[in-house]
């Protein structure tokens, strides 16, 4: 506690010439969070609610163009499940959950001979669904080995 004080301190000596924005999670400690913080800075609570996944389905849609590549009406419905469920685990971190998605796509889509820029094979989209290898790797979950592996 006593380094976060200090920490405290230093910030509120800077009061004047930052702007300083913490983000906590919402929990059951986060009233005394503020309390404390509040004896050195002025506060001023904003609560940012998550996107929607229809909001979170346009941002990888946009990522996607960057690289000039698009998916087709049942594309989007399979990525906003896959959407739906990153959104699920616990480990979720937002917008760079959604990059790395879009990243691994690309990624994908690219490794094939003669791969062109548009819309994404529907090949493609099946490796990054809500019950694909790729989305279970990401909540965790593994799917019983067939083999053992050496």
């Amino acid at each position: 506690m006593k380094c976060f004080v200090s920490f405290l301190e230093l910030l509120a000596s800077h009061n004047e010439e930052w702007l300083i924005v913490l983000s906590v999670s919402e929990n059951e400690n986060l009233d005394n969070f503020i309390a404390a913080v509040s004896t050195y800075l002025r506060i001023k609570t904003l609560k940012i609610e998550m996107p929607t996944t229809d909001e979170l389905l346009v941002y990888v849609k946009n990522k996607l163009s960057l690289h000039n590549l698009s998916v087709n009406d049942k594309n989007n419905e399979q990525i906003k499940d896959t959407i739906e469920k990153l959104k699920g685990n616990k480990n979720f971190d937002g917008f760079k959950t959604l990059d790395m998605l879009v990243q691994d796509i690309v990624y994908e889509h690219f490794c094939v001979p003669d791969s062109q820029k548009g819309e994404l094979p529907d090949d493609i989209i099946e490796k990054f669904t809500s019950d694909s290898e790729y989305a279970n790797r990401l909540n965790g979950k593994k799917k019983s080995a067939k083999t053992i592996g050496f």
